[in-house]
């Protein structure tokens, strides 16, 4: 498997998971990363960039915003359900 099959099929293993996803795509030209069906992102309006959301354990349901070069990020709220600690804390 290439680089873009083998990000495929982990992206595939964590939208069946409790993982959230979020997925940055900078692709300017060839096909885009984001799982967001294609109406979807005909509903952005025109972008060069895509920025998609998948929460874990929310089935089918996502976010998507399409952003203009000159349009800033998103800011997206994250939810640790159980933070991570390390040894000895």
């Amino acid at each position: 498997m290439q680089g873009r099959e083998l990000y495929l099929t982990k992206r595939r293993e964590v939208l069946n998971s409790e993982t959230h996803l979020l997925e940055i795509d900078l692709l300017r030209k060839d096909a885009h990363t984001v799982a967001a069906p294609y109406g979807a992102l005909r509903r952005q309006g025109r972008w060069d960039y895509l920025i998609w959301l998948h929460r874990g354990g929310q089935g089918e349901r996502y976010e998507v915003w399409g952003r203009t070069i000159r349009e800033r990020l998103p800011r997206i709220s994250a939810e640790w359900a159980n933070a991570c600690s390390r040894k000895g804390d």
